[in-house]
């Protein structure tokens, strides 16, 4: 078995992975020479992995550190457009205006002074230092390298743990069997486990997106056979085809992936209306052609069974389709399936393919819709009752539909125990923030951004008293639920307990990110401190592949307790307190290139400064670069920039770094927000569609934060099961019989499966 693989899977957990983990206490040199140079990387093992790398060889040890290095980036190019970017080149609007105009006039004859860089731009002299450049200062193409990396400058390393064969196992069943969706990280992780290990006997798979990687891995091992058994519905099928063609794990229906590749196409400055007609137009033919399905005859025989083998019954599925019934219509067509229902065999999917073009099936959402236009919230709620998922989707909207929220919420309460906890959990955080008026409200879309929606009418009309204590009983209702879960769970624990931490960290309830996290897992809204007095992002992108234009822009924005905003950014490299190393706008060949911008926490704290937004975004056509890293790094200690190549980046200094995954379908994405006073950093996954970061809009980032701070943390859904279970929490973890600490939080599916009960 490959193990390296399964060693980026434990890296995530901060761990390293040895199959035949034994105690040694015997001195091994090459134990000591690996644990030296993790050390210069950040990392120091415990105590038990430390006596296990005494028995692995070096080869082993050589191929573990390979592994680091690849998920650290030592292999890629950390070198910015500017050496020693600290100091400022002086360059202006004016510098590139001048510049523009030299080369237009100019003849190729070098009747202006300057110098000629290697792209073929003239640099006028009294322009640009060009002696500070590892590039083209005027279009940001870099000519100059360095394999430079700094090591070992950080104030704090993180703590590596041993993992076995029995805790990679026992990872994959918890993922297997995550009560929330899983996050991008958690499913690349799931992916590698599919592809290395053989599925467990009896998985219990509880979420749909979940049993589409299962689905695809078995076929992928030639057993659609074996797959057939985790379908329960239409939707299951559906949902992994669409996967197999667009990579997102939700279904996302062709005319909104055509109108996002329309509005993430082309620059927006200097661009005619009908230029900008004319890309939209190409992005959207291009779009359109790439959706187009095609399946061969073994794949659309292997669909037709599954069909065919749904327990569900012909009326059910049939409404199940119903809601995407323009997209079935796409699939039956290119799947053949009505060829295959005239076959013997197949009456099951004969069936429901008439049932389905005949529309012989109810549609209930339908029926409610009416009954509730009619005043009839009797006969709605009556069959609401009967489907407690879509009840508790619509409980906040039938509240204000109704007149009577305690009719609504009694019926509801009756119904609340045969709910899934993360639902439970996600009404019980967001009833506060639906109720008050006062509030910003966002929702984030299917493509993954962000966006303000205004306040139901309806709301307006509920007196403040009445809408405070219809928060109270939906928070009661979802409390007495998750005791009761707790409750039925047997224990032997008598003590507990929680780190403090753990009471700022949210609970997630199924984060559908685009971002994968490979250094460490966090989960959104994980407050990291800041140990010095900088704070150091950093961007790559371009690793792997051909020199090409390519703009991928880091930014930072100011915002000071006057409501006033400054940004870091191409457009404006320094002020006091921020610098930024200059603008990169194509990729050299193979070995990608590196953005860096410095924020000072004292200097900002002297100018007012209440927050810096970090954001990365794609000033190219099309979306953020697959595989682009961002991040922050921060230490105690002083951080160097080389004079002579610029490079900043240091792997010991990196706090936190996610890489944009395949599926990512935004061109902006807020990674963080650091807390100048108290010099704290929220991780967040924001995504939204600017080409640049002046394109964020603040109250959406607000409305955001307002929605992290309405959920529920790890430290108060642990303090209920505590109360339920009888067990007394403790200030001591000797004395613990469970103990939750932050390094437990890191295994974000452990923390997920806090819902099971």
């Amino acid at each position: 078995m490959n193990t390296l693989p399964l060693q980026k899977v434990a890296l995530r957990q901060r761990a390293v992975y040895l199959e035949n983990a034994d105690v040694h206490t015997t001195f091994s040199p090459y134990a000591a020479d690996f644990c030296a140079e993790m050390y210069k990387l950040g990392y120091v093992p415990d105590e038990n992995l430390l006596h296990a790398l005494n028995g692995v060889s070096e080869e082993q040890l050589a191929d573990i550190y390979s592994v680091v290095k690849e998920v650290l980036g030592l292999d890629k190019n950390w070198t910015p457009l500017v050496k020693n970017w600290l100091v400022p080149t002086g360059e202006s609007r004016l510098d590139h205006w001048v510049t523009m105009f030299a080369n237009l006039i100019d003849d190729g004859k070098n009747r202006i002074a300057g110098v000629r860089m290697p792209c073929g731009h003239l640099i006028p002299e009294g322009t640009f230092p060009i002696e500070r450049y590892n590039g083209c200062p005027f279009c940001g193409t870099p000519f100059e390298f360095s394999n430079e990396i700094f090591k070992n400058q950080a104030s704090k390393r993180k703590v590596l743990t041993l993992w076995t064969l029995d805790d990679v196992r026992k990872f994959y069943r918890t993922l297997l069997a995550s009560p929330v969706a899983l996050d991008a990280t958690q499913r690349d992780s799931l992916k590698i486990l599919l592809e290395n290990l053989p599925l467990p006997e009896n998985p219990k798979i509880v979420v749909k997106e979940t049993i589409a990687l299962v689905v695809d891995a078995l076929l992928e091992q030639g057993e659609p056979e074996t797959a057939t058994q985790f379908f329960s519905s239409p939707d299951d099928i559906m949902r992994y085809l669409w996967y197999k063609k667009t990579a997102q794990i939700q279904i996302i229906k062709p005319s909104v992936l055509i109108s996002n590749a329309q509005k993430s196409v082309g620059y927006f400055w200097g661009m005619t209306e009908a230029q900008k007609y004319e890309k939209e137009s190409a992005a959207a033919e291009e779009k359109r052609k790439e959706l187009k399905l095609h399946f061969d005859r073994k794949m659309c025989r292997i669909v037709a069974s599954w069909l065919n083998n749904l327990r569900m019954s012909a009326k059910q599925s049939a409404e199940i389709m119903h809601p995407k019934r323009g997209m079935w219509v796409r699939l039956i067509r290119a799947l053949r399936l009505t060829e295959f229902a005239k076959q013997k065999g197949y009456e099951n999917l004969k069936t429901l393919l008439d049932v389905f073009y005949r529309n012989d099936y109810t549609v209930y959402q339908g029926e409610i819709d009416s009954l509730k236009r009619e005043g009839d919230m009797a006969g709605a709620l009556k069959i609401l009752q009967q489907r407690p998922g879509s009840f508790a989707r619509q409980l906040f909207s039938t509240i204000l539909q109704s007149g009577n929220p305690d009719t609504v919420l009694q019926k509801f309460a009756d119904i609340a125990d045969k709910l899934p906890p993360r639902l439970l959990v996600t009404l019980g955080m967001y009833a506060e923030l639906y109720f008050d008026s006062s509030k910003i409200r966002t929702v984030k879309g299917i493509t993954g951004k962000s966006k303000r929606i205004d306040n139901p009418v309806l709301l307006e009309q509920l007196p403040e008293s009445d809408r405070r204590d219809i928060v109270s009983k939906v928070q009661h209702i979802y409390l007495d639920v998750m005791r009761r879960k707790f409750k039925s769970t047997p224990t032997d624990s008598k003590t507990m307990y929680i780190d403090p931490q753990l009471f700022d960290i949210p609970l997630s309830v199924g984060e559908r990110s685009s971002t994968v996290q490979d250094t460490n897992c966090a989960l959104q809204g994980t407050k990291f401190n800041v140990g010095g007095n900088t704070v150091r992002l950093f961007m790559q992108w371009g690793k792997g592949l051909p020199a090409q234009h390519l703009d991928m822009d880091l930014s930072a924005r100011i915002i000071y307790e006057s409501g006033k905003c400054d940004d870091c950014a191409y457009y404006n490299l320094s002020f006091w307190g921020a610098k930024h190393s200059g603008d990169i706008r194509s990729i050299p060949e193979q070995i990608g290139t590196a953005e860096y911008v410095e924020l000072d926490i004292d200097k900002l704290r002297k100018t007012r400064a209440k927050y810096a937004v970090f954001t990365c975004n794609a000033y190219s056509s099309g979306n953020l670069s697959p595989n682009l890293i961002v991040g922050w790094m921060n230490s105690g200690f002083p951080m160097k920039v080389s004079e002579t190549s610029g490079v900043a980046y240091d792997p010991s200094c990196v706090q936190h770094q996610v890489r944009i995954s395949e599926g990512n379908l935004s061109k902006g994405l807020v990674f963080g927000i650091l807390d100048i006073d108290e010099a704290k950093i929220t991780w967040l996954e924001m995504p939204f569609g600017g080409q640049i970061t002046h394109d964020l809009d603040l109250v959406s980032v607000g409305g955001f934060l307002q929605k992290l701070a309405a959920r529920s943390t790890i430290g108060e859904i642990l303090t209920v099961k505590a109360e339920a279970q009888n067990i007394q929490i403790v200030d001591n973890q000797a004395e613990a019989d469970e103990v939750y600490n932050y390094q437990w939080a890191l295994d974000t599916a452990k923390v997920s499966s806090l819902l099971l009960g």
